[in-house]
């Protein structure tokens, strides 16, 4: 009895038998076996939306692709703490984080005689919403037939639209930061970031006074004349 041993470099999983010769002429029999098991390289990309809206609630889906291999069963993690994401699946809840820009790592141990793996996203961005300014506007009268309403600056990359429920309303500007209306009611201000796509509004009233001035030219008098009888 010796004992043999071989060098194998199958490029699939592969079983290799034993066998033992009876004699030159007789099959063989074969009395055991070793299974060479091949692994496959675990390789994947990760990325998420360039933005998300701090507002944003339901958890946000990382994505996967080129994936190969057995990558499952890693851990995803954030570079801050202020990133709330589930470390199983990658999921990321804007509304539990600070707005801010991150990145994400997925980590994978080595297993099955193949290395680990470590991979990171490109750095993605929570928007805070835009800033909505507002005013207290003067009210209407029979002498002021408009009132100016929002107190901020229109800003190239944002989106400004003012919309009411008032009937057959005048709004002079209504894609402006501010504007002038005509009418009492309620004005709402729509402030979307066009990269983003983030929005905030906010809404003011516009009132009308409708009582009619006081004419008051005071109280009476009498006037006495005299003349000169000489």
């Amino acid at each position: 009895t010796s004992t043999h041993t071989i060098s194998v470099s199958p490029l699939a999983t592969t079983t290799y038998s034993l066998v033992s010769l009876k004699d030159a002429r007789c099959t063989g029999t074969v009395t055991g076996s070793a299974k060479v098991d091949v692994g496959v390289q675990p390789t994947l990309k990760i990325n998420y939306s360039p933005y998300y809206c701090a507002t944003l609630s339901s958890p946000q889906p990382v994505n996967v692709s080129n994936a190969t291999g057995n990558y499952q069963g890693g851990v995803y993690s954030g570079n801050s703490s202020s990133l709330n994401i589930d470390p199983a699946t990658g999921a990321i809840v804007p509304s539990l984080s600070t707005p801010g820009k991150y990145v994400v790592s997925y980590t994978l141990m080595a297993t099955g005689g193949c290395p680990g793996v470590l991979v990171t996203s490109p750095e993605f961005e929570i928007k805070e919403l835009p800033i909505v300014s507002m005013n207290v506007p003067d009210t209407l009268t029979c002498l002021v037939k408009d009132v100016k309403i929002g107190d901020g600056v229109t800003k190239s990359g944002f989106t400004y639209k003012w919309t009411t429920s008032v009937v057959a309303p005048v709004i002079y500007t209504p894609n402006e930061a501010t504007t002038f209306v005509t009418k009492p009611g309620k004005y709402t201000l729509s402030v979307t970031e066009n990269s983003s796509g983030c929005t905030n509004n906010d809404e003011l009233t516009v009132f009308i006074d409708t009582l009619r001035p006081v004419a008051n030219a005071g109280y009476n008098d009498t006037m006495l004349m005299y003349r000169d009888w000489e």
